[in-house]
């Protein structure tokens, strides 16, 4: 009876067309005997031939079916999902880079043996104005009598101070350079850790939302493909192994559904 009202209802000579309309929109149950509209083209049951015509589209054939709007749509939101987290990935690599390349450990290193060398120079510097002293003592003791050695020893001394002093200053700059060096690159580094932490967040959920969106292009394509199979009429050639498999899949989803509606 169902064949018949499809054949009585849609007559092979005035074809009948769902331009702008989507056949997934309008999916009915077979047993309001109502024909289902396919995409692009359709079969209609005849009682002339087991297959079937094919229904051609109007004559505007330019005009873009609502489905494949909608799977362009689809496309164009995975795409847009895509080029965020493309760059989060490269800015990911980049940061990366950045934190070895800062090797705050060997700063922190370069920073103790820079305080340590200060610390000798300080000493050195001690000693040489101690012995300045003493030496600048005996000189002025002596008077105009002072032997020469003890002249030389004291010049010599001073030279030794202005080079102990010259040794101080480089080590103390050297220690203050290493200091601000290290200082800017903790915090950069401790910034870069922070970037990367977001970017990992982000692209995470970059994955989540294409994931959700490419779920959601093939659940779209499950009920065009719906629609293909009840337009139909010669499921008998497919091979029998393929059709226990789709049996299989389709009794699958078809749990997964009511247990989905049970849950709500």
């Amino acid at each position: 009876m169902a064949m018949e009202s499809i054949t009585n209802d849609h007559s092979p000579t005035e074809p009948e067309t769902y331009i702008n309309h989507s056949p997934v929109n309008q999916m009915q149950a077979p047993m309001h005997q109502k024909s289902i509209p396919l995409k692009r083209t359709r079969r209609s049951a005849s009682v002339d031939s087991d297959y079937g015509i094919l229904q051609k589209e109007e004559s505007n054939w330019h005009v873009i079916n609502a489905d494949d709007v909608r799977q362009i749509a689809l496309d164009e939101r995975i795409d847009n999902a895509e080029k965020p987290m493309v760059l989060c990935s490269e800015e990911f690599i980049e940061r990366e880079h950045t934190v070895k390349y800062l090797n705050v450990n060997d700063k922190e290193r370069a920073r103790r043996k820079a305080f340590k060398s200060l610390e000798e120079a300080q000493g050195q510097l001690q000693e040489a104005e101690s012995f300045m002293r003493s030496m600048a003592v005996r000189v002025n003791h002596q008077g105009d009598k002072c032997p020469k050695p003890y002249y030389d020893a004291y010049s010599e001394s001073i030279r030794n101070l202005e080079g102990a002093r010259k040794r101080h200053d480089r080590a103390e700059m050297n220690l203050k350079a290493l200091e601000y060096d290290a200082e800017s690159g903790l915090q950069k580094y401790t910034e870069t850790l922070e970037r990367i932490e977001i970017l990992n967040a982000n692209i995470a959920e970059s994955k989540r939302d294409i994931a959700k969106k490419i779920k959601g292009k093939r659940a779209l394509h499950a009920k065009l493909a719906v629609l293909d199979i009840l337009g139909c009429h010669k499921l008998d050639l497919v091979p029998t192994e393929t059709l226990e498999m789709f049996c299989s899949s389709t009794s699958e989803v078809l749990k997964s559904v009511d247990g989905a509606m049970s849950e709500m």
